[in-house]
């Protein structure tokens, strides 16, 4: 579960490592070690008699399936991959309420209720935009989790600010805590997308499990 407070995460292995980003709350916590992710899934997997090599989508499913909830998520820079990945998976009907594709700024607005001020504050790939995704797709299509992703792809798209790779994941839970991590990731614009939606379901495993 998302732990009440101001907790700072790592970024997870085989990522660059930028300063942690913080995620909404109450409380401060010490960062938890880089690697404690997979491990932890991995160990919780096997106690269910699941093989490791089981894959990260498959293990998200049987969870929310195994504890009744239903997730909801908004896409903007993977355009639909996580929703993709998670429905692959026989019986993902059973959990996964529905997806946005949120690529533009108005749509982020109109279909998630992302307020303007935001966006125009920090931009659409920042830690608060991320976070109200996570919140509005939650909120507006009914489910109990939203999983809410922004980033710059590439090739293009970047500055110094705000480089190629840059992402924001955040998930939103049932008892109004949002938890947003900052990641950095390399290669293509497909590899980009790609670890970015692993990324996410890691993180749902992570602190909802």
């Amino acid at each position: 579960m998302i732990p009440a407070g101001n907790a700072c995460f790592p970024t997870v292995p085989g990522m660059e490592k930028p300063p942690p980003v913080c995620y909404t709350g109450h409380r401060a916590e010490t960062p938890r070690a880089a690697g404690g992710v997979r491990r932890r899934w991995k160990r919780s997997w096997r106690n269910k008699g699941m093989a490791d090599s089981s894959s990260i989508e498959q293990q998200t499913v049987t969870w929310f399936l195994e504890s009744g909830s239903t997730l909801a998520t908004a896409e903007s820079c993977t355009g639909g991959l996580i929703a993709h990945l998670l429905t692959n998976v026989s019986g993902a009907s059973g959990f996964f309420v529905g997806g946005v594709v949120a690529y533009s700024n108005r749509v982020k607005e109109t279909i998630l209720g992302v307020p303007p001020d935001v966006l125009a504050a920090n931009g659409a790939v920042s830690a608060e935009t991320a976070t109200a995704m996570a919140e509005g797709v939650r909120r507006r299509l009914g489910a109990d989790y939203g999983l809410a992703v922004t980033g710059i792809a590439g090739p293009g798209g970047g500055t110094t600010e705000k480089p190629v790779g840059l992402v924001y994941i955040a998930a939103a839970s049932p008892d109004g805590r949002t938890a947003c991590r900052e990641f950095r990731f390399s290669g293509t614009r497909g590899a980009v997308k790609k670890r970015t939606a692993e990324a996410a379901l890691d993180m749902v495993l992570e602190l909802f499990t």
